[in-house]
């Protein structure tokens, strides 16, 4: 599981009983990015439809996923 609290581009909001990792500043939760990546979206279209996040937040977001992999698969 990817740990948002060490990620600059995001904060966490309390909605009902949980966190919700939302982009700094927005109320864009951080997972739609990666729900609209995985319909076949693309960077460009996430914020196009939610313009309060910049393209460097999603990249940003995208590249500590990535990195989290990473080390997630050292670690194996």
């Amino acid at each position: 599981m990817v740990n948002w609290a060490k990620c600059k581009i995001a904060e966490a909001l309390q909605a009902k009983s949980r966190k919700v990792w939302v982009f700094k500043g927005t109320r864009v939760p951080v997972m739609m990015l990666f729900k609209i990546l995985k319909g076949g979206g693309n960077v460009e279209s996430f914020v196009l439809q939610f313009p309060t996040v910049t393209k460097q937040q999603a990249q940003v977001a995208i590249g500590y996923a990535a990195l989290t992999l990473e080390i997630f698969d050292e670690k194996s």
